[in-house]
């Protein structure tokens, strides 16, 4: 809530004589609008973009998901010129610093690719590697609001998880460059 200027205080009870609920469901311009004015909030943190595209680390605090060759996935990333960091051994600060104004983010489905959602550039690409057993789009719908492309790249399920090929990432990747002029 401090990075992105929220004041909302905690309360451990409270009691309403009425409580009127707004069902906020799908995506929406004024949606847009205020995921606009929470993206706009890093403006007044002064970051510079360091990294043209960036290859976020699961880690392992989620739900398993086993890309089983992800160092080779990361020599990958690092020859493209993709940064590669792990969120779960960062501060927030330093989260910011990597992710912000990436034209691409890469990373393994989960809720830790929603740090790029605030974070990168505007009209730029988000490639999500969907593990083949599972097909989750949460960050679909936001992503279409602001304009951001979404790509998924399926990988082989194998024995202790799933692999990328990684032929298949970069052209995925050269793709997602093509169609976002990036």
């Amino acid at each position: 809530r401090a990075v992105y200027d929220l004041h909302a205080r905690p309360l451990r009870a409270s009691h309403f004589k009425e409580l009127i609920m707004l069902m906020d469901l799908g995506q929406n311009a004024y949606k847009a609008q205020r995921y606009g004015e929470i993206r706009k909030r890093l403006l007044k943190k002064a970051l510079i973009p360091r990294n043209t595209g960036v290859y976020l680390k699961r880690g392992g605090s989620g739900g398993p998901r086993n890309l089983t060759n992800e160092d080779e996935v990361c020599r990958c990333m690092e020859r493209l010129g993709f940064a590669v960091i792990n969120p779960e051994r960062m501060t927030v600060d330093e989260i910011l610093t990597q992710l912000y104004g990436a034209k691409f983010v890469v990373g393994v489905e989960g809720s830790h690719l929603a740090h790029a959602f605030y974070t990168m550039s505007d009209n730029r690409a988000i490639l999500i590697i969907q593990p083949p057993q599972r097909f989750v789009m949460n960050l679909k719908g936001p992503m279409d609001c602001i304009g951001l492309l979404m790509g998924l790249l399926v990988p082989t399920a194998n024995e202790k998880g799933f692999a990328v090929d990684i032929g298949r990432l970069e052209k995925t990747l050269d793709m997602l460059s093509a169609v976002n002029h990036c």
